[in-house]
């Protein structure tokens, strides 16, 4: 009986971690380093959200804008479990990846 109840408890945990993780991709964290549009912040936030590929299924968590120059915003997106991607964005010409996805051994 004790077991049928810790393997509950850990079926529960491990559930609620997945809700959370889920609910924080859809949804991650942007910090701001320096001025940006709030235009540039929606896309790139919009573009960010759900899993990375079919492939490898990484889950944004935390994006860091870090500079705007010239109409063009270079952030880093973060993912769960590992790995960074560089990318830039700016009105005109849309996304660019700056900087291989990294983390990844």
């Amino acid at each position: 009986m004790k077991r049928h109840k810790k393997a509950m408890i850990a079926l529960l945990i491990v559930a609620l971690f997945g809700m959370i993780l889920a609910c924080i991709s859809s949804h991650p964290f942007v910090s701001r380093r320096c001025e940006v549009p709030e235009e540039y912040v929606a896309e790139i936030r919009a573009q960010s959200v759900g899993v990375y590929s079919k492939k490898v299924p990484l889950l944004p968590i935390y994006i860091s804008i870090e500079q705007f120059s010239a109409g063009r915003a270079y952030y880093t997106v973060h993912y769960f479990p590992f790995g960074t991607l560089g990318m830039s964005y700016s009105l005109t010409d849309g996304f660019c990846q700056e900087n291989p996805l990294t983390g990844l051994q």
